[in-house]
């Protein structure tokens, strides 16, 4: 066999109880008991899994849910801290910035100076890897200018 190393983010709550429906109202399914949450799984899901107080209750991305005893779950994953700010931050870099106010003006005047920096380096710089890289960091710079404008820019401003 191959050997494999887990690389997935998962939510996960580690089982500190249940709480089980009345007699005759199993179907309704069990409350599982957390250190800060609870989450309700059905029926179907507790007598599959058999989940053990001290183990994780995990979900996947897909919406797959699991369980994990304490030790493999522990051994195989850390937990990744829950900082708003920084979530906030991601959530701002990866989404499509649409242009506001006067951004398009500001993108246009940092890429016309960068173009004629281009210019420059074609025009004086022999043929060369070190060309080739100032040419790539120029790009990069126009950009990473561009995008500070986008991500930037307080709403405010936007009218």
């Amino acid at each position: 066999m191959k050997k494999y190393k887990c690389h997935k983010v998962v939510w996960a709550m580690k089982i500190v109880g249940f709480d089980f429906p009345p007699k005759g109202e199993e179907s309704k399914g069990v409350l599982l008991l957390g250190q800060e949450q609870n989450e309700f799984v059905s029926q179907e899901y507790f007598n599959h899994h058999t989940p053990e107080v001290g183990g994780y209750y995990v979900k996947y991305s897909d919406g797959y849910e699991s369980y994990s005893p304490a030790k493999a779950f522990e051994e195989g994953y850390s937990e990744i801290p829950s900082d708003e700010k920084v979530y906030k931050k991601i959530d701002n870099n990866f989404m499509y910035h649409s242009p506001i106010g006067d951004q398009p003006k500001k993108y246009s005047a940092i890429r016309g100076i960068g173009k004629e920096i281009a210019y420059l380096i074609e025009a004086l710089v022999p043929d060369s890897r070190e060309k080739s890289l100032a040419m790539t960091k120029l790009e990069e710079a126009v950009m990473w200018a561009n995008a500070g404008i986008a991500r930037n820019t307080p709403d405010k401003e936007a009218d």
